[in-house]
């Protein structure tokens, strides 16, 4: 037997920090693989956190109440082998391991006075800088409420998004802005990829944010909260520029995920657009390969428990069932324009286009992430990337590099300035 730390899991994609809520195992406790440790409040639900072996709790790091950062050491365990129990933070993130528990969510704790309110509540009250002990709760039994703070219209904190609308040809397209912390520095451009939307770079955003870069992450046509129209690749770059001329200001850091990187290379290849860094995280458009059958089932998706499984191939961890439901939605609302844009993209299970030319002449400088655990696009496709381009390997992350590792992406994006 060893005894090892137990770090605060990533619980979702921008979880950067997690609050305790219950200990469910003492000090002395001995557990089960599987079983349930504590529970952990995340900016979005209430998840539970198993066990990934048999072990002993020897005590605990954290008390209920305490905000803790992700990685952070929570509890000292005893177990059978270190190896198994420092894996704790991937593997507990997985959709399949992690429950939400509805009646903690609303359990008081010693630390605040028997507050009651919901996970968004509190984490619009940290963004905002409100006082959740001043409001009055409009929920069940005085329950605080996400709305509830909004209503206060405090905004202290600028981490804070908002959504602009620009009308485009297409259609309007949404786009998030988060407003730069002290001196601006310039502009960052986000674009996500196929199923995601903005608010899937909350957390690289909030970093670019502090670093004090104006942030703004497109919601691509049939995605988020944009209404416009966009069912191959060509058009799906020229919406994105459009959106981009009218709101940002180069010199400027533009960042492409996936599909993103597609649309943010041919961007940069056409040289309309004052470019400072091109930075493209799990690029598609270097290879032919791709999990064809992970775009088809998000598409063909008709539960949550669809979409949770194909989810996990992003490595990317837990989703709240909220986020789920909506996501389900949306997509079986676009679902023939989702489909049409798939089938634009990829033919016969394999990527139709390629952004080697593309890059071969961006003069700016290039900078590419992968994750070695990518399952949708193999990570070897780095090889053909052209010479001039810096490439970063990050172990132990899948097609969401960004999210295993923000501080990287956040660092290569603002070190040169």
């Amino acid at each position: 037997m060893a005894e090892v730390d137990l770090p605060l899991p990533r619980l979702g994609e921008t979880m950067e920090e997690g609050r305790i809520v219950t200990w469910l195992k003492q000090p002395g406790d001995r557990f089960k693989r599987g079983e349930i440790l504590l529970e952990v409040e995340t900016d979005k639900t209430v998840v539970e956190v198993p066990a990934l072996q048999d072990g002993v709790m020897v005590r605990h790091l954290a008390a209920e109440a305490d905000m803790i950062p992700v990685d952070a050491p929570i509890a000292r365990i005893e177990v059978a082998s270190a190896p198994a129990a420092s894996a704790a933070p991937k593997q507990a993130a997985k959709p399949v391991a992690t429950v939400p528990a509805p009646a903690p969510q609303a359990t008081p704790s010693p630390s605040n006075g028997g507050l009651r309110a919901s996970p968004r509540a509190r984490r619009l009250a940290r963004d905002r800088g409100v006082d959740l002990a001043a409001l009055t709760g409009s929920g069940r039994n005085g329950r605080i409420s996400g709305d509830d703070v909004l209503a206060t219209g405090a905004t202290k904190d600028a981490l804070a998004a908002s959504a602009i609308q620009v009308a485009t040809i297409a259609g309007t397209i949404q786009v998030r802005e988060w407003p730069a912390i002290g001196q601006r520095r310039g502009d960052a451009f986000l674009i996500h990829g196929l199923f995601a939307d903005a608010e899937s770079y909350t957390l690289l955003a909030r970093r670019l944010a502090k670093g004090g870069l104006r942030v703004l992450a497109i919601d691509l046509p049939g995605h988020g909260g944009s209404d416009a129209t966009g069912t191959t690749l060509d058009q799906l770059v020229d919406t994105t520029a459009t959106a981009l001329r009218a709101l940002a200001v180069g010199p400027l850091r533009l960042i492409g995920h996936s599909l993103g990187a597609m649309i943010a290379a041919k961007i940069a290849a056409e040289g309309e657009v004052a470019l400072d860094h091109l930075l493209l995280l799990a690029p598609a458009g270097l290879g032919k390969e791709i999990d064809a059958s992970f775009i088809d089932g998000m598409i063909a998706a008709d539960s949550t428990a669809d979409l949770a499984g194909q989810l996990a191939k992003l490595d990317g961890g837990a989703l709240s069932p909220s986020y789920l439901q909506e996501l389900l939605a949306r997509i079986q609302s676009r679902r023939p324009m989702l489909r049409a844009l798939a089938d634009s993209i990829n033919e016969g299970g394999a990527q139709r286009y390629s952004i080697i030319a593309d890059l071969e002449g961006v003069k700016v400088p290039v900078t590419a992430i992968f994750g070695l655990e990518d399952r949708v696009i193999p990570w070897q496709h780095a090889a053909q990337l052209p010479a001039h381009a810096a490439v970063h390997f990050v172990k132990n992350a899948g097609h969401m590099p960004h999210w295993a590792a923000p501080n990287l992406a956040a660092d290569l994006l603002l070190r040169r300035h």
